[in-house]
């Protein structure tokens, strides 16, 4: 019962197919879209044995459209890797998020809470700048309005309940005035 509640947290998104290479490299397969920085950022969590264990990225790279090839950290052979075939694996549902949220959630965000890659509270969201292939989130920090850029790649999860963004800071950006 326990298993079940939390693997409710947390989404299936397929499955480990095949090892690569020499050094622990793993093949996952995927139907959804996933941007390169919840790689980065966040945890997998591979089902093994009816738990969700997490394990961290150390390289990836994008084989085609449904396949992911990575190097996960700790398991440093093909031997190893292998003991990961054909098990599901998931993300937690707050950094899934970011491939669910809508166009207009987007567009509303005004008043969400902004965080940086670290956690770390930035500011409330003024508005969002649309501009064509450079769209901007405008937000208060300290006693004046900064633009921080916000899109596919920037983007860890907007969670829409507590009104939260977590977006990637680009080094000083926030020293500029």
């Amino acid at each position: 019962m326990l298993i079940s509640m939390m693997m409710k947290k947390y989404k299936n998104l397929g499955k480990v197919i095949k090892t690569h290479g020499r050094k622990g490299e793993v093949i996952l397969s995927t139907d959804h879209q996933i941007p390169d920085n919840v790689f980065q950022n966040a945890p997998i969590f591979i089902e093994i044995d009816g738990l969700l264990v997490p394990f961290f990225i150390e390289e990836f790279f994008r084989k085609s459209t449904g396949t992911v090839i990575t190097k996960i950290e700790d398991i440093n052979s093909a031997e190893e890797a292998k003991s990961l075939i054909r098990k599901d694996w998931f993300l937690s549902g707050e950094h899934f998020k970011i491939n669910t949220r809508s166009e207009e959630t987007a567009k509303n965000l005004e008043g969400f809470l902004l965080k940086d890659q670290n956690d770390q509270e930035i500011g409330s969201v003024k508005k969002m700048i649309e501009i064509p292939s450079n769209p901007l989130l405008q937000v208060k920090y300290k006693d004046h309005l900064i633009e921080i850029p916000f899109n596919k790649h920037t983007l860890f999860f907007i969670d829409e309940e507590n009104k939260v963004i977590k977006n990637h800071i680009p080094d000083g950006l926030l020293e500029l005035e």
